[in-house]
Order: structure tokens, then C-alpha cells, then sequence
């Protein structure tokens, strides 16, 4: 699913967490404008803050993510949504990957094209973002174009900007968050850094479902 981006992103404030990873206290995050999947009534929610051409955020996507989304997301416990967080010192062309992504989003292929990104992490040229356009059935012209324009990087810088307020220094980063259905906002109550095992994500999310009263 693709969320209307017709609000930008805003995490309110950073969470002060602890080295055990407990928010110690968070206000509310507003991730209405970004990308997700999952039941939007759900009451706990994953955010990640991730960079294209980040290694580590590559072996999220092809070992955890798709566990996570069999058990948490496709059930409706749990819904998860992406941030933007390339960090250009590092991945230089992370950001025309970003810009892809969201491109291919206008043609209703956002998380297609995210797999095909995360999956090829050397190329963002034009000759490999058409090919990538191409293996996931939409319109290599059209998307070549939209990425030419920038018309998403304001976007994707405010990502970064949510991201810092929040405390994100690198990536992947990942909220758990809580927050009341159909409702603006969300509190972060635990953090994850890094491509942890399936097993940590799924510890952290069954201790925030029970106290949201969403366990299995």
C-alpha cells in the first residue's frame, strides 16, 4: 500500500531511550504521508529509518521483513512503515534510489520497486532504474522522468530531518511505536539499531502487543 503523501512526515520529538532500547519517554510521530503496509487499525506500528544503498537495510528486507510481515503485518497486528534516511557521505546515490522509489509509488509500484532497489544496490543510473522500471511492469520513460524533476526530494530530506530529530544516526533505525487507530500520531516505545534477528523484533513487538492488547 502507498500512503496519499498529502502531509509531510513529522516525528515530534526524539524519544529519550535507554541502552536496553525503552523509549523513555516520546511524544507522538505523525507517519501518515509515508509508506506503509498493514492495517492502518493497527495500534502498534514499526518505523523504519533506512538508506537504499545500505548494506544492512538490504539484509533486513531479503532475512527479517518478510517473516515480520508474515506473522505481524499481513495479519494485522502490526503495520509498518518506511522512512527516508540516505546518508550521502556514505551512499552517495542512495538518494536517486529514494527518488525512485517514491517515482514508481505514482504508478502504484512503490514497494515493487523497493524489493528490485534493495535487491540491486549498485546501480541508480538511468540505464538501470529504466531496467528496474521495466522488471516491475511500469512505464521506464515515465519514471526516468519523474526522477529527473526531484519533485520528491523535499521529501526525502525532510525524512532525514524527522530522522535526526528523533536521534537516528545511522541505518537501519526502527521505532516500535503505539498510537490510537485512525489517529495522527504515535509514541515511541521501543528502539532497534541495526539488522537485528528476527527474534529481537518479534521479543520487542509480543511485550508491546500484550500491553496494547493486540497479542495473538
Amino acid at each position: 500500500m502507498h500512503v496519499a503523501r498529502a502531509l509531510i512526515l513529522a516525528i515530534a520529538c526524539a524519544p529519550l531511550l535507554t541502552a536496553r532500547g525503552r523509549a523513555q519517554s516520546g511524544r507522538a510521530a505523525d507517519t501518515t504521508a509515508s509508506p506503509a503496509k498493514g492495517a492502518s487499525t493497527a495500534r502498534v506500528t514499526i518505523v523504519e529509518f533506512a538508506d537504499f544503498h545500505c548494506p544492512a537495510c538490504a539484509h533486513f528486507v531479503r532475512e527479517t521483513l518478510p517473516r515480520l510481515d508474515a506473522e505481524y503485518i499481513s495479519t494485522g497486528l502490526v503495520r509498518y512503515v518506511l522512512i527516508d534516511f540516505p546518508i550521502a557521505s556514505l551512499h552517495p546515490r542512495a538518494m536517486k534510489a529514494a527518488l525512485a522509489a517514491h517515482c514508481a509509488g505514482e504508478q502504484g509500484r512503490f514497494w515493487e520497486m523497493h524489493d528490485v532497489l534493495f535487491a540491486n544496490q549498485g546501480g541508480a543510473g538511468r540505464d538501470s532504474l529504466a531496467a528496474h522500471a521495466r522488471a516491475i511492469g511500469i512505464d521506464a520513460d515515465a519514471l526516468v522522468a519523474c526522477v529527473k524533476s526531484k519533485r520528491y526530494a523535499a521529501m526525502v530530506r525532510e525524512g532525514l530531518n524527522v530522522g535526526r530529530r528523533a536521534g537516528v544516526r545511522g541505518t537501519p533505525t526502527f521505532f516500535i511505536t503505539v498510537g490510537e487507530p485512525g489517529k495522527a500520531g504515535l509514541r515511541a516505545v521501543r528502539m532497534i539499531y541495526g539488522s537485528e534477528p528476527y527474534d529481537t523484533f518479534k521479543r520487542a513487538l509480543d511485550e508491546v502487543l500484550v500491553g496494547s492488547d493486540q497479542n495473538p
